[in-house]
Order: C-alpha cells, then sequence, then structure tokens
C-alpha cells in the first residue's frame, strides 16, 4: 500500500518524488496488488491521469488500521499512517516527505526504512519481500513495550 502524503499543509516541502515512486513500482511489481491511498479528489484525479496499470486507486474512507495490518509492505510519506504501520508490525518504508521527530525515531529503531528513490524503494520491497512478516511483528511488539502509556501519563500529571 502507498499513502500519497498530504500536500495542503503549510509544513509540508512541495517537492514531493512520489509520482516516480509510485511509476516505478507499478512497473516493478505489476502482479502484486498494489493499493494507493489519496486524501484528496484531486490526488485521485492526478494519480488515474498519470499512473497506468492496475492500482487499486482508494480515499481515506477505510479502516486504516484494517488496511494496514493486511498489507505486505507500506510506503507513506513519514506521518501518522507510517508510525501506526509500523508499529503494527507492517513493513514500512518512509519516503520522507513529511520529516518529524517521530519518522526519525522510527527509523533510529529500525522500524521504518528510509528511501526516497525509487530504485532503492523497489529495492528495499523486494527484500521484504524474501524475508518473514514475523520478524517486524516481533520488532514493533518489542519497541511498544518500552513506551509508555500517553493517557496514564497525562492522568499522573493532572492528578499531581
Amino acid at each position: 500500500m502507498i499513502r500519497v502524503e498530504e500536500e495542503y499543509a503549510s509544513y509540508v516541502s512541495k517537492s514531493s518524488n512520489i509520482i516516480s515512486i509510485i511509476k516505478k513500482i507499478v512497473k516493478e511489481f505489476e502482479k502484486e496488488n498494489i493499493v494507493i491511498l489519496c486524501r484528496y479528489p484531486s490526488q485521485i484525479k492526478k494519480i488515474k491521469n498519470e499512473i497506468s496499470g492496475k492500482p487499486k486507486i482508494l480515499s481515506m474512507s477505510f479502516d486504516g488500521k484494517h488496511l494496514l495490518k493486511n498489507s505486505d509492505v507500506f510506503i507513506g510519506s513519514g506521518g501518522t499512517m507510517t508510525a501506526e504501520s509500523s508499529l503494527l508490525g507492517t513493513p514500512t518504508i518512509s519516503y520522507n516527505a513529511v520529516p518529524n521527530i517521530v519518522e526519525e525515531y522510527l527509523v533510529k529503531k529500525h522500524l521504518v526504512k528510509r528511501e526516497t528513490e525509487p530504485e532503492k524503494i523497489c529495492d528495499e520491497i523486494k527484500k521484504i519481500f524474501h524475508s518473514s512478516k514475523t520478524q517486524y511483528v516481533k520488532k514493533a511488539k518489542i519497541e511498544k513495550l518500552k513506551m509508555e502509556n500517553p493517557i496514564e501519563k497525562l492522568v499522573k500529571i493532572i492528578r499531581e
């Protein structure tokens, strides 16, 4: 699954490489079931106009957790779904359209692989396809055990 980045927020740079990334993935993995998850009707239109082949192009009206858990690999811009995907144990690649501290942390912990070049992203996908998803789930579970529950932390602070 490929998640198209946020493009209207002020914090996003307008120099995304997503179209060339998608084109390369669609060409390289034409026999795979490729899902492209868009945010806006304008993105759907642009992707449909520029991408040939058989990828499924969806708007974000689906259960994201279900999609992520049932994906063999997730390619995201480095935001929320990238973090969710990696912590669910889905092999995750960030094309780093939205650099942030969470994405940096997940890359450092080897839960997310950061690649920006279409060819290198495809190489990473091939590596993922030749590995076991179990290792990603296990790594995510170990990392989540080290994390604090923010609700418990907030309740403690409020009570003090």
